[in-house]
């Protein structure tokens, strides 16, 4: 978008010189600023595994109407996997699927890294989401790292079993 341009270019500059606070202040004196400086914002925080600030963006960008893009939604559910938040990761693909994004290989990659961050590890959760996602066509052996570490070697490799079968 050609109007957000100047925006994004000082919020890119802020985040490459590590002025995390600048960028993120630019952002909040908008009126409207766009999802591009948002999203930059938000990948910001992901990386820096900093789930409060990117779930404060998150409801800022809703509350002024910003519409979430998958890049935004993928990097807060990557901070809350990081984290082991599955109740709050699974909260967020209702989200994503309220608003019409499909959820992909890596929305349900994320789901299955919170489960196996979580403390114990949430195999149930990550069973039943991995089932669900070979169910919508998720291809299995993309998730069986992620589902490996969730579940143990062992249990992934039935389960993948499980998958061929369908």
């Amino acid at each position: 978008d050609f109007d957000s341009a100047p925006l994004a270019a000082s919020v890119r500059h802020h985040l490459k010189t590590n002025e995390v606070d600048a960028a993120a202040a630019l952002i909040f004196s908008e009126a409207k600023p766009d999802v591009l400086s948002c999203n930059m914002l938000m990948n910001h925080y992901s990386v820096e595994g900093d789930v409060v600030k990117a779930s404060e963006l998150l409801d800022y960008m809703l509350n002024r109407g910003i519409p979430p893009t998958e890049e935004t939604y993928l990097s807060i559910c990557n901070v809350m996997a990081f984290h082991g938040q599955v109740t709050l990761v699974e909260g967020m693909l209702e989200l994503v699927q309220r608003d019409r994004i499909e959820l992909n290989i890596y929305f349900y990659r994320a789901l299955l890294e919170a489960c196996s961050s979580s403390r114990p590890p949430a195999v149930g959760a990550a069973e039943r989401a991995f089932q669900k996602a070979v169910r919508e066509g998720v291809r299995a052996h993309g998730l069986r790292a992620a589902l490996s570490r969730a579940v143990g070697d062992r249990r992934a490799q039935e389960l993948i079993r499980w998958a061929q079968t369908l």
